[in-house]
């Protein structure tokens, strides 16, 4: 029998366990109630599983660690049968990795990762190694989510740079923007300012900018016109924006270039 079958049914024991309170594998007295409360409250944080779930899907790495190192240190301490620990670290592994599948990962990823896990677990007997063990694999999910998610928002953010190099004539507010790759202008701002180190809206101001001084070194037009042209209705305002920036006027800029 293969070690993943062999663990698949082990998991099969441990949840017929999870619905009976009289599964002797415990090893503990019936009588009582709190000692086998306590190693059941060890085996199930189900609120505890819950949020590790979602901390798993948005890669959240430091406080997943966090979360389990609350779990293994009751199941350490609750006495509990040395299998069901193994079963139950598995269990969790596997759960994760569920939540990382929904998180960006491949499934035939997470299966192979799990595969691993699997025969790496039967390998090892220590509790604290097993932990561990556990811990390892759990942050490979969560690299493979950062990894997807890092490709992802690049590609969001060259779509809101293609957007912005394309209207930046316009009237364009964070929200518009925003709209146009279906994110909340919140979301768009923290990827955004993840990727490139600056706001969307100092992007924008980059480009209109850019546009400005080509005008101003290309042309003669007035700078009432430039202003307009890069998306600016006010000449005052675009005067404003461009020395502080440029730490020069648009005109003193004109001359400089001109000379």
């Amino acid at each position: 029998m293969s070690a993943t079958m062999e663990s698949i049914l082990e998991m099969d024991d441990f949840q017929k366990f999870k619905e009976s309170k009289d599964n002797k594998e415990l090893k503990v007295n019936k009588d009582d109630d709190a000692n086998f409360n306590n190693q059941i409250k060890a085996l199930f944080s189900i609120d505890k599983e819950k949020i590790l779930i979602d901390e798993v899907k948005y890669g959240n790495k430091e406080k997943v660690f966090e979360l389990l190192d609350e779990i293994f240190t009751e199941m350490l301490n609750s006495n509990l049968d040395e299998k069901l620990i193994k079963t139950r670290c598995l269990e969790i592994a596997i759960m994760l990795s569920r939540a990382a599948v929904e998180g960006g990962v491949k499934l035939e990823t997470a299966l192979h990762i799990n595969d691993q896990l699997i025969k790496r677990m039967d390998e090892t007997l220590d509790l604290e190694a097993r932990f561990n063990l556990t811990k390892e694999f759990i942050k490979k999910y969560i690299d493979l989510i950062h990894e997807h998610k890092t490709t992802k928002d690049l590609g969001i953010v060259q779509q809101v740079k293609t957007y912005i190099c394309d209207n930046y004539s316009k009237k364009l507010t964070l929200d518009e923007i925003a709209s146009h790759v279906y994110l909340s202008s919140s979301y768009l701002s923290k990827i955004f300012k993840d990727v490139t180190g600056i706001t969307v809206i100092e992007y924008l101001t980059q480009i209109r900018l850019r546009e400005a001084k080509r005008l101003l070194r290309k042309t003669e037009m007035p700078l009432k016109k430039i202003a307009k042209l890069i998306g600016y209705y006010d000449a005052s305002y675009f005067s404003k924006v461009f020395k502080r920036k440029v730490a020069i006027t648009p005109g003193q800029y004109r001359s400089n270039t001109k000379g």
